[in-house]
């Protein structure tokens, strides 16, 4: 009996080491970035956050996956939209939200990337576009000094504009942009333009997420993305949503209670508390899969402990 009781305390002990190095490298597997998809006059995917593995088996974490995630996720084209291919400079990106004019450019934490292969980390930022101009005349990419801001009640924030040019070396340098108009989303909002010095302050309207961007005149940018939410609502605000201003399914930025479990706020600025955490496992980055391992697990653990019974019991016969 000694015997059989050492076998199963040894094979749970196996398997539960087993087990801690699965979850483990599971949840090692993916990292969290946003990402953003824009043109000179639209927001494909602004500052989305995905949750990106290595998608297609080089043995990295690339831009190019974290494209290929938010395409999966956002794009109505599915994967079908995007195409990357070996080229003789590289990973080359070939379609980018279903165009597949090649007129792209793509940047990591808003300087120009080198390639499509280019790893990326834990919190990074992966910016595409689409320019509808050809070289020299391509519009300037731009973006704010801050990619998410939180504003508490009443408050006001203050964003700098800058744009991606190059020198006479090709070296990329950041500017200021002045006299660019705010939006939220696409659509025109107040009479908020950047300075001379590309600032601008503004105070947020609404309770539900905005996407705050920027264009010129001239239309020679490419729209950035800054992600605003109000923490509190002043009483007796208006709070109404602008049709086509804010996401109507819009969160703020997920907390936890004491307990753990996820706290965010509706578009209706209630409180919503998720117990499970509920959500894709692909698109989290977390252990959707923990449950049938552990039930996995479990019958290993029962099949072998049975075995080993067995095996004991017939030696003790003979």
């Amino acid at each position: 009996m000694k015997r059989i009781l050492a076998i199963i305390v040894a094979s749970l002990i196996c398997l539960s080491a087993l087990f801690s190095l699965s979850v483990f490298a599971e949840e090692e597997a993916k990292i969290n970035v946003k990402v953003s998809v824009t043109t000179k006059n639209s927001i494909k995917a602004g500052l989305v956050s995905v949750a990106v593995g290595d998608e297609d088996g080089d043995g990295a974490i690339t831009i190019s996956d974290a494209l290929y995630v938010t395409h999966k996720f956002h794009c109505v084209d599915g994967v079908s939209g995007y195409a990357a291919e070996e080229s003789e400079w590289g990973l080359s990106l070939v379609k980018l939200w279903g165009d597949d004019s090649g007129n792209f450019g793509y940047y990591l934490n808003h300087k120009p990337a080198m390639s499509l292969a280019d790893p990326i980390k834990e919190g990074d930022v992966v910016s595409a576009c689409i320019y509808t101009g050809t070289y020299p005349g391509l519009e300037s990419y731009t973006y704010f000094d801050q990619d998410t801001v939180t504003v508490s009640e009443g408050g006001s924030v203050t964003l700098t504009l800058m744009k991606i040019s190059y020198d006479e070396n090709f070296n990329a340098v950041s500017t200021p942009v002045p006299n660019a108009k705010l939006t939220v989303g696409e659509a025109a909002w107040n009479d908020y333009k950047t300075d001379e010095n590309g600032k601008v302050t503004f105070s947020p309207e609404w309770t539900a997420e905005m996407a705050v961007s920027a264009k010129t005149d001239d239309e020679s940018i490419i729209m950035p993305v800054c992600k605003v939410w109000v923490d509190d609502v002043p009483e007796n605000s208006d709070t109404s949503i602008p049709d086509g201003f804010i996401t109507p399914d819009a969160t703020k930025p997920a907390a936890t209670d004491k307990d753990g479990n996820t706290v965010t706020t509706d578009k209706d600025g209630n409180k919503v508390t998720d117990k499970g955490n509920a959500g894709s496992n692909e698109q989290k980055g977390g252990c959707g899969g923990c449950g049938s391992t552990v039930g996995g697990i479990s019958a290993i653990v029962i099949a072998i402990i049975g075995a080993s019974v067995c095996a004991i019991k017939r030696k003790e016969r003979d």
